[in-house]
């Protein structure tokens, strides 16, 4: 366990050094004009990163509840510029097609009320087991995040599915990252509730830990990678449909919506 303790220290000093790469790389490539707000969910990414390694090394007394209570402002900071970075990919989908991107709009509020819905109830029926019993709420909240977050990044793939629209590839890019980190975290708290149900307070912490923390270095090299690639190539996930077609769904919905 002792040589897992320390990879996955290892894993998270990489990956917070890996995101401040990313950043760097964001305002070399003038990518942080076009994606603001997914350049400013990584200022925030490195900045709380490197905060709670230096608490974690710093050696002071007292260390243990700044590094909870920074740990939960990070969380928290977090899910609100994931879900701005969501909406940004969505304005970004639909931007050369204003009437359906507005239509979108609307639909994406109502997912994200939807998801609300659920992550609430879950969280209700379904209380975080957690080893640490000062964060039960903040793995809770976590875990709602993430969820949101699958069901939003699959209703922007249904959308994009539907009227056959591309993605360009750093959009593909940042909507992958987000989908593996979500996914990931949400299968190991999946994993640690029946352990913890079945092993009780031994439920292996650090392994899962080390596979979460794999989650987010994955995530991070998708978006490096994406990043450095053209901008001018497109990725097809879907068929897409001519541009003509697309033109043509925006002006039927621009004389049907008021």
């Amino acid at each position: 366990m002792h040589f897992l303790y320390i990879l996955w220290h290892t894993l998270w000093i990489v990956r917070v050094g890996l995101q401040a790469i990313l950043l760097v790389i964001l305002v070399r490539r003038q990518v942080h004009r076009q994606y603001p707000l997914f350049s400013l969910y990584t200022v925030w990414v490195v900045a709380m990163g490197s905060l709670l390694v230096l608490i974690r090394y710093s050696g002071f007394r007292a260390t243990g509840y700044y590094y909870y209570e920074v740990f939960r402002v990070g969380a928290a900071g977090s899910a609100i510029f994931g879900f701005c970075v969501l909406y940004e990919l969505f304005n970004h989908l639909g931007g050369d097609y204003p009437v359906l991107k507005s239509m979108g709009s609307s639909l994406y509020r109502h997912t994200l009320l939807f998801f609300l819905a659920v992550a609430l109830v879950w969280a209700w029926y379904a209380p975080a087991y957690s080893p640490e019993m000062l964060i039960p709420s903040l793995a809770v909240l976590r875990r709602s995040m993430h969820l949101m977050q699958c069901g939003l990044l699959i209703f922007l793939f249904i959308f994009a599915h539907s009227f056959g629209l591309s993605w360009k590839n750093r959009m593909f890019g940042i909507a992958l990252g987000f989908g593996i980190t979500a996914t990931v975290s949400l299968v190991l708290a999946a994993i640690r509730v029946h352990l913890t149900v079945v092993l009780g307070p031994t439920v292996p912490k650090t392994i899962m830990e080390l596979i979460n923390q794999t989650g987010d270095l994955a995530a991070v090299g998708f978006w490096m990678v994406f990043v450095l690639a053209p901008e001018s190539k497109r990725i097809d996930v879907f068929p897409t449909l001519p541009d003509e077609n697309l033109q043509g769904w925006n002006s039927e919905l621009r004389r049907l919506l008021p």
